[in-house]
């Protein structure tokens, strides 16, 4: 075989190589940017965890993607890009955040010790400062979250929010932590768990 003979050979094989990476890469990311729901937006609508029943006061964060699903790196597979919208009082706004798979972990914990415990607390604390949200348990039963969003960080706009709401609505925020969790596991270390 000659030089230009392996060179040619070389390259087919490395073109094999290259459309074989191309086809797994599709199939990940397939995996982890889903088709769009046909069925009303069901789908996405479970995708989301809901803090508060009022129409005026009231916190949604809606996970749409991971941001970096083919990452090398474990850490920046965690990463998900979301849309938040807040309610309060007369103020409707909304805007995206990039929020970690763990933290959704972190904070529905949090959540059932809360359940279980009134003396406990519950914090949504997002690692690029996104949003936070504080959950504590008031003597009535009912829980109070404060929470402060910022669209970009360190340079953004702030909102501060208060959100009162029924003991009786928390199952229903579990269960979309619950979806969340399971659709956007943890790759990374796994959340320390306090």
């Amino acid at each position: 075989m000659n030089l230009c003979e392996a060179r040619l050979v070389a390259r087919e094989k490395e073109n094999r190589i290259l459309s074989r990476q191309k086809a797994q890469s599709s199939l990940a990311y397939a995996r982890y940017y889903p088709a769009p729901s046909t069925s009303a937006g069901l789908v996405e609508e479970l995708l989301a965890f809901r803090i508060g029943a009022s129409p005026r006061d009231y916190l949604v964060v809606r996970p749409r993607r991971r941001t970096f699903p083919l990452a090398a790196d474990l850490y920046d597979r965690d990463w998900v890009y979301a849309t938040i919208k807040i309610a309060a009082g007369g103020f409707v706004g909304q805007f995206a955040a990039m929020l970690r798979a763990d933290e959704f972990v972190r904070f529905r914990h949090q959540l059932r010790r809360l359940e279980q415990s009134a003396g406990e607390k519950a914090a949504f604390d997002a690692t690029v400062g996104g949003l936070r949200i504080d959950v504590t348990a008031k003597s009535d039963g009912r829980f109070h979250a404060k929470g402060c969003a910022v669209d970009q960080r360190g340079i953004g706009n702030r909102l501060t929010f208060a959100i009162d709401f029924d003991g009786s609505e928390l199952p229903r925020v579990l269960s979309g932590l619950d979806s969340i969790c399971e659709a956007f596991p943890v790759f990374g270390k796994a959340p320390a768990l306090r």
